[in-house]
């Protein structure tokens, strides 16, 4: 048996030639950047968290999709600054309808994403199930 590492994660892409990112990890993610978004004076600039300290763009535009066949699922994630301050935004929907946003961090506006699609979903599944019983309560009534 061999002895393979697992490989590290890498992105696949030629920007700015193209906007697609292609991002291989645990997971696949393709990603393309719609905005690129512009850096404020650095008294006025925010910074990513440690180790890497990337400075955080206004109005940077990215979409960002994941699975396959009916799981896949697209994203609008976007970093706008509101009284000096970057917020987190992710638009979701078949048009980008449903919004969550975090003035703290990505993470937070992704958890904040979670916690509502399982609510939505929760609400879909009760709402399914009442129907099939309305369904077979009228059903009764008709015999």
């Amino acid at each position: 048996m061999a002895n393979s590492k697992p490989q590290r994660p890498y992105e696949q892409e030629n920007y700015p030639t193209s906007p697609e990112i292609i991002y291989y990890g645990d997971r696949k993610f393709n990603y393309t950047i719609i905005q690129e978004g512009v850096y404020l004076p650095a008294a006025k600039l925010y910074y990513s968290e440690a180790p890497n300290y990337f400075p955080i763009p206004d109005n940077y535009i990215i979409q960002t999709t994941w699975g396959r066949a009916s799981n896949r699922r697209t994203i609008q994630c976007s970093i706008h600054y509101v009284e000096g301050i970057p917020h987190y935004l992710i638009s979701f929907g078949d048009n980008f309808q449903y919004q969550v946003v975090s003035a703290k961090s990505p993470f937070d506006a992704s958890v904040e994403l979670h916690r509502v699609s399982f609510c939505q979903k929760l609400y879909f599944y009760i709402r399914k199930k009442l129907i099939i019983k309305y369904i077979i309560l009228l059903e009764d009534n008709i015999r």
